[in-house]
């Protein structure tokens, strides 16, 4: 390792031991991004990598037992040169890494691919991977799908850092004001210089002092407040409220900490995270402190990392042009409801169906059109299954319902009033929109959930070539 290159290690290393992560507990936010990883990649390993100086550390993973290994038959080392996805489709075939043993034995990596993860100062101290056994490429949805997953990870591990500096900060807070309790000097000083919201309050409620950055978030000076209780100046139910937590504070020796949705002097609404605690002072009497920290940051934050959680999410389960499940999902529920059913004796039933002529609509009209029609008949589905039923886009223009406690009868019925609704329905371009359906349901002998769907989808192929536009019901339930 020539000096730059030291030099360049020796601050990753600085950097990743400022975040001060290594070796800490397993953390929910984090396992879930891994989850959510290997789901969209379809791999059966995916992990957070953090690359010490001679180990990889996980601190998350999926399909793995162990928490690190040594960084000489690391892969994340590698990727962490360079900024962008590192790929690496066949490592039996890779000469930098086919002498790997977690290539040569278990768990006999074949496919990798890993996005890095740094710090606001620029230093790559580890990645968000997928890894295979078997030889694989990765779809651009997917990428991106592992880019967008790292930035989270990224998020997360800067949040954590500043609630870290915060908590250092608060407990430098308390610190000081248990010093110097009783010193009503001291108290002033820490009221003006604290860069925080500070506050206090007398026994019967009055404002004793606060600070400028107190006077600034309700638009007041630094007099206007003084000897007030909050229900001279605030709104009755605000008042109120604080109130009833400034009681709970003084009857007791602990730190209340809430975190509140305010309006400031502007007009904005903003976050504030408060620790309200009592000092006690040498006649008897009690002082009500407060130290409030603006978190609207954070805050937002936050809401930006759950919500392309959910987008994630979603994208992970459903499909993306009719809002139904997919095919993933389909097979997921179909075998769980199915081994229910069978477990308990429950009836269950699967309805497979297929756009007639849908080629046809597709080349005439258009893929516009074609997608209407899909939409169209996704909707219908939406409008017809029950709470405990599943509606599915399987393929092109195939969907699935899984029917739960439905025998072959009440899919029949099932079946016609979506005919019905069909043709009362502007599906689009083409005229009228028909379907071909195969009905299948749960019997004694039926052994498995892969033999139900076959079942369905024969009994879909015997309605195609019956003339289409109706329901065939899989002989397994013919006498039904």
């Amino acid at each position: 390792m020539n000096t730059i290159e030291e030099t360049n290690e020796k601050g990753r290393l600085e950097a990743l031991f400022s975040l001060d992560i290594l070796d800490t507990p397993e953390e929910p936010e984090y396992d879930e991004l891994v989850r959510l990883a290997a789901q969209i990649c379809g791999t059966p390993i995916s992990t957070v990598t953090l690359v010490d100086a001679d180990r990889q550390w996980f601190k998350a993973s999926v399909g793995l037992t162990v928490r690190e290994t040594p960084r000489n038959v690391s892969f994340c080392s590698h990727a962490i040169r360079q900024p962008g996805l590192f790929v690496v489709e066949n490592a039996a075939r890779d000469p930098r890494f086919q002498e790997f043993s977690n290539v040569t034995s278990a768990p006999g990596i074949r496919f990798y691919a890993g996005m890095p993860i740094e710090t606001p100062s620029g230093h790559r101290v580890g990645a968000l991977c997928v890894i295979d056994t078997a030889p694989r490429t990765l779809t651009e949805s997917q990428k991106d799908a592992l880019i967008i997953l790292a930035r989270q990870v990224r998020g997360r591990m800067e949040l954590r850092a500043k609630k870290r500096s915060l908590e250092t900060a608060l407990e430098h807070n308390r610190q000081l004001t248990a010093e110097l309790r009783s010193q009503s000097m001291i108290f002033q000083s820490f009221v003006k210089k604290n860069p925080n919201i500070c506050f206090f309050k007398s026994e019967d409620g009055k404002y004793l002092a606060y600070n400028a950055r107190f006077a600034e978030l309700f638009g007041i000076d630094k007099q206007a407040w003084l000897g007030k209780t909050d229900h001279q100046v605030r709104p009755q139910a605000v008042a109120d409220e604080a109130r009833r937590l400034d009681l709970e504070v003084l009857a007791q020796d602990e730190v209340n900490v809430t975190i509140r949705h305010l309006q400031n002097a502007a007009g904005d609404m903003v976050w504030h995270k408060a620790f309200k605690f009592p000092i006690r002072l040498s006649d008897g009497t009690s002082i009500l402190a407060g130290v409030a920290i603006d978190i609207t940051r954070e805050m937002e934050k936050e809401q930006a990392l759950s919500e392309a959680n959910v987008r994630l999410e979603q994208l992970a389960t459903t499909d993306a042009l009719t809002g139904l499940y997919n095919r993933r999902i389909f097979e997921q529920r179909m075998a769980a409801d199915f081994a229910i059913a069978r477990r308990n004796g429950l009836l269950f039933s699967i309805v497979a169906m297929d756009i007639d002529n849908f080629k046809k609509r597709n080349d005439t009209y258009g893929h516009a059109a074609g997608d209407e029609a899909l939409r169209a008949l996704a909707k219908l589905l939406l409008r017809s299954v029950r709470a405990g039923d599943v509606a599915a886009r399987v393929g092109g223009e195939e969907f699935s319902v899984l029917l739960a406690t439905t025998d072959t009868a009440g899919a029949k019925v099932f079946t016609t009033r979506l005919q019905a609704m069909l043709r009362a329905t502007d599906c689009g371009p083409g005229g009228e929109l028909t379907v071909s359906i195969g009905i299948a349901s749960l019997t004694a002998s039926t052994s498995n959930w892969e033999e139900l769907v076959i079942h369905a989808d024969d009994a879909l192929y015997q309605a195609k070539r019956a003339g289409k536009n109706r329901f065939v019901v899989s002989p397994e339930n013919a006498s039904s």
